[in-house]
Formats: structure tokens, sequence, C-alpha cells
């Protein structure tokens, strides 16, 4: 997933990212360049893009991120489309439901394109 989000705002050509974390309130953010390493980034987080929004990922808890932006944003972050990403992420949510319950109803409340896939 942070690979996915690098390439995101490498994509819109950002000189830095806005990192919010919503840990603590009241809430820090911090710049990152646009080309760090988003690996070691632990949520709650909101990441987005300087000044005009041309995309954010909200980042709640270990397992998912929600990502909104840009169609040159989104196409980085998610090339294989919004609603193949969310039916994938219904069969992930699922296979670990035992360990992570809260994503099988962050799923339900996202399904891709096949709602059977979501479920």
């Amino acid at each position: 997933m942070a690979h996915r989000i690098s390439a995101a705002f490498r994509a819109v050509g950002v000189p830095h990212i806005l990192v919010t974390d919503l840990t603590d309130s009241p809430t820090a953010t911090t710049r990152l360049p646009a080309d760090a390493d988003c690996t070691g980034l632990r949520p709650p987080l909101l990441l987005r893009t300087p000044e005009a929004p041309q995309g954010a990922v909200f980042y709640p808890e270990a397992g998912y991120a929600l990502i909104a932006g840009t169609a040159a944003f989104m196409a980085a972050a998610v090339p294989e489309g919004a609603d193949a990403a969310r039916a994938h992420f219904g069969r992930y949510a699922r296979s670990l439901a035992e360990r992570h319950p809260t994503l099988a109803t962050v799923a339900a409340a996202h399904p891709g394109a096949d709602p059977g896939d979501a479920r």
C-alpha cells in the first residue's frame, strides 16, 4: 500500500506531502518529500497534497486506507481501477476476518463492481 501511496503523490508532481498525525489532539502536521518512503508511516494519519487538493489518503487503522483524488492521483494509487480494488479488498477483508474484524465492515461499506466480492 505504501508504494501505491508514494506513486500517487509523485504522479501529481507535488514537492512534498502534508502528513497529519491523528493520534493526539491537537493534531500535528509535518511535511515529507514527495519521494519519501511511506512504509514507516503508522495510522491514524491523513496524507494530502499541499495547496490545490489533488489527492488525499486517510489511513485510519492498519489494514486499509481510503484514497481520493484527481484522475492522475487515482490512476497511480489504484491502477487496476477503484471497483477492482474494492472487490479485491472485500476478498482481503474476508481472509483476515478473524484477526481484523473491522475490515469486513469497511469492505461492506465500500463494495466493488461485484457486490458479492465485498461481502
